[in-house]
């Protein structure tokens, strides 16, 4: 429905039915959306559009009433109608009511928010009452009704309508909704542990506002937030959203019941911290998501020396109220939590400074306080895997290949403290699995770090994403796949989490699904370094040579766009073109390039030198040989023994 075309809610059509079908479209889409219409008509359902109603009525007096009314909520997504507000706005309260069914005219992506769910594709629908695509829209608006039974069958082995959107494990509720997961039509969300309880306590907690008038203290307020989250989320009965999805929402000054229905969670918690000499007073409220009315609020006054206490005391008082336990502490020790108050702040200011990503002096800044940290309280497990972190990037930007292996070296032996000191902390051993795979190219002794971590990390997002780029290019498809779209589900707004779902398509050559994927990353940050890209390789790896070039262009880090440049030029038969983004490749990177330099050889059926690069690469202990396993850049060495052999080298099954 338009802005353009007001109208009014008729309780009954002209045939003197009550209208149980809500229909919202984009007015430049009317005559398709009349053809749609006249099939439900004829199906038997009784359909509220704006062409039923009598003219000179405002349409805003009446959404309410007939959005409330309707037993289904259809909506048709176009390139147009992604752009009117008022369709939108129609699609919230379907998906709030759980009665949507969405159907595309044009393959149209429907704007985020609302892709967890299928689509029926209309697009090449001629208007037989008998083709899938109106069996498979009568179906879903049947099963809102109860006619589940009376609707007509698909035909069978019919090919299906449906346009996947992502697809994914099921949590479906009872009722109208069971009914039309039973034919395929029905909201589609991330497996959250097969729980219903899980879904009824999701949790977004935001960052805290830090109200002591000084910028300093920042980092008390945003560490405070993240320290509750990873206590929250190790409970697996709490889907806890992470950070960076809490920090867009927080940016864009939603209310509660706003950032709940984006988000999915059923409760907010929210609060500010004030900093005055040694005390601390933080007060923290728990919003209900629906009614966006308090479930739980409470003021800690603490002092410095007993920060430690803040957040495992709101923590708890949030779990009471919502019925959910925590873990005991003992468990505290289990995961190598700080004993010390100083350490404590130390962490979070190093944490700050990691987060902020500035420059190698903050990193060294960040490096510093994390150092501190460990010093005052040796047995703090998640420091030591903060500052493991810390070194490897400071190792990753290093000019001088001999100080980068230090800073690696060092980054193994913290995050291996950090796995002893923490033996149920899932980012200990998510780190140490990262540490070993990206920057020692030990691909066997990663395995157990990461799946130990899998185990315990149900919660967090950023360890989810971590596995699965590691299952994804060891070739485990499946583990992949559960890793990245449970990262994406409690993480919905982070690109990169987004693009590390796009690898695991990629590794497991589903480039189509690897190209959506990573366009959903870019349209969260078109910033993004590496995921155009990607893109560029997915679409060389369907032979769209034009569209690969384009996307390849598009790329800001040089590294991987003279590569894809590379390749796609030269399959598209400009040698010249291409010889210049390889000669842009050596020249500005030399020896820090040379996997990427064996990608290019190897496309430009140059075996031999492809392979000896590739050595060189491992002589370098360059990290891109981590995809050695399933690029389809090195398809043409695969069967050679010595491909074989450094690939058994390397830890690869």
């Amino acid at each position: 429905m338009t802005q353009e075309t007001p109208s009014k809610l008729d309780e009954t059509d002209g045939g003197g039915r009550r209208t149980t079908v809500f229909f919202s479209y984009a007015h430049a889409n009317r005559e398709r959306a009349i053809e749609i219409i006249q099939a439900l008509e004829k199906a038997g359902y009784a359909v509220w559009w704006d062409g039923v109603l009598e003219g000179g009525v405002k349409y805003s007096e009446n959404i309410e009433q007939a959005l409330e009314s309707a037993n289904a909520v259809v909506v048709l997504w176009s390139e147009d109608s992604i752009k009117s507000h008022w369709v939108r706005d129609e699609a919230s309260r379907g998906v709030d009511r759980n009665c949507l069914v969405p159907l595309t005219i044009d393959g149209v992506k429907p704007p985020l928010g609302f892709r967890q769910f299928q689509i029926i594709n209309m697009t090449n629908w001629q208007g037989e009452a008998g083709a899938i695509e109106a069996i498979q829209m009568v179906r879903a608006v049947a099963a809102f009704h109860g006619d589940a039974q009376s609707a007509p069958a698909l035909p069978t082995g019919a090919t299906t309508a449906i346009q996947s959107i992502k697809r994914r494990r099921l949590l479906i509720g009872g009722g109208a909704a069971a009914a039309a997961f039973a034919i395929g039509i029905a909201m589609w969300r991330p497996d959250f542990g097969g729980s219903k309880l899980l879904a009824e306590n999701g949790i977004v907690v935001l960052p805290f506002d830090n109200v002591s008038g000084d910028p300093q203290q920042n980092f008390m307020s945003a560490g405070l937030a993240a320290e509750l989250r990873a206590a929250l989320a190790r409970n697996h009965a709490l889907r806890v959203i992470a950070g960076s999805s809490s920090e867009a929402l927080k940016n864009r000054k939603l209310d509660a019941v706003s950032i709940a229905r984006e988000l999915g969670v059923a409760y907010v918690l929210e609060g500010s911290i004030r900093v005055a000499g040694e005390a601390i007073r933080v007060s923290s409220e728990l919003i209900d998501g629906k009614s966006g009315f308090s479930r739980w609020s409470d003021i800690f006054e603490q002092t410095l020396n007993d920060s430690l206490n803040v957040q495992q005391n709101i923590a708890n008082a949030v779990s009471s109220a919502l019925s959910v336990e925590l873990p005991t502490a003992q468990a505290g020790v289990a995961i190598g939590a700080p004993t010390n108050s100083a350490a404590y702040i130390e962490y979070l200011k190093g944490i700050d400074l990691y987060k902020s990503a500035v420059s190698t002096e903050t990193d060294l800044r960040s490096l510093s306080h994390l150092d501190s940290a460990t010093q005052l309280d040796p047995n703090f497990a998640a420091a030591h895997a903060a500052r493991a972190r810390t070194l490897t990037v400071l190792g990753n930007t290093s000019d001088n290949v001999r100080r980068a292996k230090l800073y690696y070296a060092t980054a193994l032996e913290a995050a291996q403290k950090a796995a002893s000191l923490g033996p149920e902390l899932d980012d200990a051993h998510s780190t140490l699995g990262f540490v070993l795979f990206q920057t020692q190219l030990k691909v066997k002794e990663a395995r157990e770090p990461y799946e130990r971590s899998r185990e315990l990390g149900e919660g967090s997002a950023t360890v989810l994403a971590r596995y699965s780029t590691y299952a994804a290019l060891t070739g485990q498809d499946k583990a992949a796949m559960d890793a990245a779209t449970r990262a994406v589900s409690l993480d919905p707004l982070n690109p990169v989490i987004h693009r590390a779902l796009g690898l695991s398509h990629y590794a497991a050559e589903r480039y189509r699904e690897a190209i959506d994927a990573v366009e959903d990353a870019l349209a969260l940050n078109p910033k993004l370094g590496d995921a155009h890209a990607m893109i560029g390789a997915a679409l060389l790896q369907m032979d769209n040579l034009d569209d690969a070039i384009a996307a390849c262009e598009k790329e800001t880090f040089r590294l991987t766009r003279h590569a894809c440049l590379a390749i796609a030029h030269w399959q598209n038969g400009d040698e010249a073109a291409a010889k210049t983004s390889f000669d842009e490749l050596i020249d500005e990177y030399s020896d820090a390039g040379l996997y990427q330099q064996a990608q290019v050889l190897a496309q430009w059926q140059r075996p031999d030198d492809a392979m000896a690069t590739l050595n060189a690469a491992f002589n370098a202990g360059d990290s891109g040989l981590v995809y050695l396993k399933t690029d389809p850049m090195l398809t043409q060495l695969r069967e050679r023994a010595d491909f074989i052999s450094l690939q058994s080298t390397l830890g690869f099954a």
